[in-house]
């Protein structure tokens, strides 16, 4: 009852715009794989995800 082998391509890339705004993006099985990780749950085809982060609270150490 095992799944057969898969191999899937991923890529992702941040860019780090002021000390606390990052931005982001992200590409999972970038060919198309079709594979199921979990028994009877294929995964998705093909995706995509991108976004901003932000960060709160200035630097570390600040009360120093």
């Amino acid at each position: 009852n095992l799944a057969g082998a898969y191999k899937k391509f991923d890529l992702s890339a941040s860019y780090k715009v002021t000390s606390y705004l990052k931005v982001y993006t992200g590409i999972e099985n970038l060919f198309s794989q079709r594979y199921a990780a979990a028994f009877g749950y294929p995964a998705l085809p093909f995706t995509i995800r991108s976004g901003v982060a932000f960060t709160l609270g200035g630097h570390a150490g600040w009360w120093k």
